[in-house]
């Protein structure tokens, strides 16, 4: 069992003291496998028997196997990482290489099933409000613009949680927010998450994998790993906005020539009418006024 499967999986039912236990082992790395679970619950500031409860609540059998597996996947993803140490190559070349490996074990941490359920519950809503923005802005522009093309009515909030609020008092029951924001940002949006939700608003989180410890998580949540974060997290945030686009492709394929058609047609329109004031105002300059 993988810890991030487990985590995902599970991430509604943890409670505050889970989710400090988990910070924990995350910000550990590599420190991980001397950890004991007494040393851990120290450092979480629980007892010893919550983060046995935890490890036995992410589905195994108790804190040393949780170790054991978690240990084994920071010491699979150490091996990328050393390239990219305080004195990392600067190249073209490693930055390339970097998020190649971070976009070839895409698929792996972000299952296609989570994909395909995020673009379903944006298919169904009427209205989407899209909320991103600082190195989350390029995605969340990129998916209010292919929302739009594919007839959602769409909103887009960049200026932050007040702003966020503003637009989300338009959402109703069965609507949809499709949230990109890092673990720490996402804290502000939260709380306006955990209320829409409350509403029967559909909520998509596409965040760092330590979001999932956060609270006020929505039904769905796209974990991206935070390691070489300046060599291809954009990259792997633009991919994820691309995967849910070609998810509702798929799921509605006759809707997007739909849209698209009506955007050609009235772009042609606009054209044609700009083109005619042209060529009346031309006229009105050329010609000599009648004596």
């Amino acid at each position: 069992m993988r810890f991030q499967d487990a985590l995902q999986s599970r991430s509604a039912t943890l409670t505050d003291a889970d989710r400090r236990i988990g910070n924990v082992l995350l910000s550990s790395s590599l420190s991980v496998s001397k950890l004991t679970a007494a040393q851990l619950a120290a450092k979480a500031a629980v007892h010893e028997s919550t983060v046995v409860r935890f490890a036995q609540k992410l589905g195994y059998d108790g804190f040393p196997e949780l170790r054991a597996g978690l240990a084994a996947e920071y010491e699979r993803l150490a091996v990328g990482e050393s390239r990219f140490d305080a004195e990392r190559d600067p190249s073209l070349a490693a930055v390339v290489a970097s998020q190649i490996e971070l976009l070839s074990d895409l698929p792996r941490l972000v299952p296609q099933a989570s994909v395909d359920a995020a673009a379903s519950r944006i298919l169904a809503a009427e209205r989407v409000l899209v909320i991103g923005r600082g190195l989350m802005l390029p995605a969340a522009t990129f998916m209010t613009r292919k929302l739009l093309r594919a007839g959602a009515t769409t909103m887009h909030s960049y200026q932050g949680a007040a702003d966020a609020v503003e637009h989300a008092a338009l959402l109703r029951p069965g609507d949809a927010v499709l949230t990109f924001a890092f673990h720490d940002e996402y804290t502000t949006y939260g709380p306006l998450v955990g209320s829409l939700t409350e509403r029967g608003v559909n909520g998509v989180l596409v965040s760092d994998q330590e979001a999932l410890f956060a609270g006020n998580l929505p039904e769905i949540v796209l974990p991206l790993p935070r390691r070489n974060t300046d060599h291809g997290v954009v990259g792997a945030i633009i991919a994820i906005a691309y995967a849910i686009e070609y998810s509702m492709v798929a799921q509605r394929p006759k809707d997007g020539p739909t849209t698209s058609e009506r955007i050609a047609e009235l772009a042609r329109s606009a054209q044609m009418s700009h083109l005619a004031s042209g060529l009346g105002r031309l006229q009105d300059l050329t010609t000599t006024p009648e004596s």
